[in-house]
């Protein structure tokens, strides 16, 4: 079963889904991609809980979340903000699954706060350096989505979920720029809306710092372990070697095919246990 938890923080509050027992063992802390919240991961988060202690968080300004005090937060800010939700858990140490933002924000608390930090796995890490095309994602994902008495913001929280689906980057429609994965369920489609919906005046504080980090800097300072993998058919799966190859302690392990949240769940479990 799922638990819904708001943490006490200095910004105000972060939303928390968890499953599992506190039992005094070591917690999966998992953080979803921008620009959703672990909603997303649920299924995950569930199966994860039954055999430990599984906390979803919502990055400031993501999700139910509080969002972030300051006006251009960096990577640091939300790395710093997860420990500072683990103190008032009374966590000390802590294992962190992350995916594209929640990478970034678990290398980075791995890095700064490294006695806190036991194991990392990483979905779908990347080594993109193409600066020129992250700022100019970054300037897309920054522009203010206006709410008006017509409800337009809800079409564009809508368009923005259904064409991160259809195009890469989500705001080129042009020939070259289409995926070809098709859409998720009615359902699926609905709660990532409402879930961008909830947060279209701050989901970006995350999503650009992500976009401004430099990851692979930091892939060779994490000095745990780290698991890296990624669904079949992730743009970053070619790059997972290589990812791997930059940490100082990185093993590519294979995702479930059949993408099963159990299977996938078990996989962490038997990599974390050794």
């Amino acid at each position: 079963m799922i638990r819904r938890r708001f943490i006490d923080v200095a910004e105000g509050q972060i939303h928390t889904r968890m499953a599992g027992e506190d039992n005094g063992g070591v917690p999966l802390v998992m953080i979803y991609a921008s620009p959703y919240s672990a909603k997303m991961i649920e299924p995950l988060i569930a199966a994860v809980g039954t055999s430990r202690w599984a906390i979803g968080l919502d990055p400031l300004g993501q999700g139910d979340s509080s969002p972030p005090a300051v006006d251009s937060p960096d990577i640091a800010y939300f790395a710093d903000s997860v420990v500072r939700a683990m103190d008032a858990l009374g966590v000390d140490q802590f294992d962190l699954y992350g995916v594209h933002t929640g990478v970034h924000i678990g290398a980075e608390a791995a890095v700064l706060h490294s006695q806190r930090v036991r194991k990392l796995v990483f979905e779908a890490p990347g080594l993109e350096t193409n600066w020129a095309f992250r700022e100019e994602y970054a300037a897309h994902v920054e522009e203010e989505v206006p709410l008006d008495h017509w409800g337009t913001q809800f079409l564009t929280a809508f368009n923005i979920t259904k064409d991160l689906y259809l195009f890469w980057p989500y705001y080129r429609y042009e020939a070259d720029n289409v995926r070809t994965k098709g859409l998720p369920s009615a359902q699926e489609l609905h709660d990532r809306t409402v879930e961008l919906a909830k947060s279209l005046a701050t989901y970006r504080h995350a999503y650009v710092a992500a976009l401004r980090n430099d990851l692979p800097a930091r892939y060779p300072q994490i000095t745990c372990p780290v698991m890296v993998t990624a669904p079949p058919g992730d743009p970053n799966a070619a790059a997972l070697p290589k990812v791997a190859e930059l940490l100082q302690s990185g093993t590519v392990v294979p995702y479930p095919e059949s993408g099963a949240p159990e299977e996938f769940a078990a996989t962490m479990a038997a990599w974390l246990a050794t």
